[in-house]
This record gives C-alpha cells, sequence and structure tokens, in this order.
C-alpha cells in the first residue's frame, strides 16, 4: 500500500519525504483505535495521511473563493498543514 501512495502526485506527499514516519504512526494510530475501540481514530489518520481531509482550500479548489481559515486570525489557507498550525485548534490537538 505504501508504494502505492508513494506513486500518487498529491496523496503521496507525505509518505515520500516521511516513509518510516508514517508507517510508525500507523502502527501506534492502529493500536490506539484497537485499545480504545474507535475506527474513527484509524479513519481520521487515513484521510490526514493521504491530505484528503475536508478542508475550505480543497472543498472549494479550482473556484474564485476565499479559502482562507475563518477561525483564527492567521488568515492562511484552510489547508492540511493551517490545520495543525491554526491557534483555535490548539486545544483539541493537545487532546
Amino acid at each position: 500500500m505504501m508504494e502505492k501512495w508513494k506513486n500518487t502526485e498529491r496523496q503521496g506527499e507525505l509518505a515520500r519525504q516521511f516513509p518510516s514516519l508514517i508507517l510508525k504512526q500507523a502502527k501506534k494510530v492502529w493500536q490506539w483505535a484497537v485499545e480504545l475501540k474507535d475506527g474513527r481514530i484509524w479513519t481520521f489518520y487515513i484521510l490526514s495521511a493521504l491530505q484528503w481531509l475536508p478542508t475550505k482550500a480543497r472543498q472549494l479548489k479550482g473556484q474564485e473563493r476565499d479559502t482562507r481559515c475563518q477561525n483564527c486570525l492567521l488568515r492562511e489557507a484552510d489547508d492540511l498543514q493551517h490545520i495543525f498550525r491554526c491557534p483555535v485548534l490548539r486545544e483539541h490537538h493537545n487532546q
């Protein structure tokens, strides 16, 4: 599966940059999901690793609309990288 991800243009960016980290994280996330009996953890990890999270920039791709984050004052594009930097979401990351 990892080799197929690496061959994709956009979805394989993280797999190409951090191949061993993705595998280590996947193992930990899988363990957490099984221990907590919560498949949403695993689903979120897969969607974020493939850059398929429904961010505003992804949903409005190719349209002439404002794709900046409406939650914070940074006014950055609401994409996967911003999700991890957004101060409004900091509490969720800490959990």
